[in-house]
Parts: C-alpha cells; structure tokens; sequence
C-alpha cells in the first residue's frame, strides 16, 4: 500500500479477509468458468483433469498445492479469455497467499 507523504508500507492482513476472499472468488470463478465451459476443446478439458488430479496428490504441500491451485485458475480465465477477471483472481490469490501463511501455518 503506498500513502502519500508517508511511502509504501504492508497493509494489514485480518483474519475476517479469509471469507471475503473465498466469496471474491467464487463470483470470479463462476464468470470464468462458464466462459470457459464453450470454449475448451476435448484436449483442454483433459489438461484441467490432469492439472485437478495432480492437485489431489499435493494435499501434504500447502506451498505446492497453493502454486497448481493458482495455474488451475489461470488455466481456466486463459481459455475463458477473461483477461479482467484473470488479472482479479490473481490479485485475490495473492492476498489468499499473504492470509493462509500468516494464519493457517499451524494447520497446514
């Protein structure tokens, strides 16, 4: 976050942000996702099984699982061409990256 007269500075990361992201990205997935669903071709939708089930063996590694998490969304605005809604997802992923490491360390 950048203040006038004062610089840049790290906003504050709040636990209430958690539902907030989750309901952000739900509305973005769904755009997305219907988008998508007239676009991809046979081979494409094989790629998203793929990328899913790849997700499933990485239940152990919350960094790797969260990094194909990310690709399975980008995956999906590339065919959908919501370049918009990409450039959103990425930005709430990231704020979702600041949040799970700072408050779900312990459970993951």
């Amino acid at each position: 976050m950048f203040e006038p007269f004062i610089g840049a500075r790290v906003g504050e990361i709040a636990a209430e942000s958690i539902v907030e992201v989750f309901t952000l990205l739900e509305a973005m997935e769904v755009t997305s996702s219907r988008m998508a669903c007239g676009r991809l071709a046979p081979e494409e939708l094989a790629e998203l099984e793929t990328i899913v089930a790849h997700m499933d063996t990485l239940t152990a590694d919350a960094e790797a699982w969260s990094q194909q998490n990310r690709h399975f969304h980008e995956f999906i605005c590339s065919r959908a061409g919501t370049q918009l809604v990409a450039g959103l997802i990425a930005k709430v992923l990231d704020h979702w990256d600041r949040l799970h490491r700072h408050f779900l360390k312990e459970v993951l």
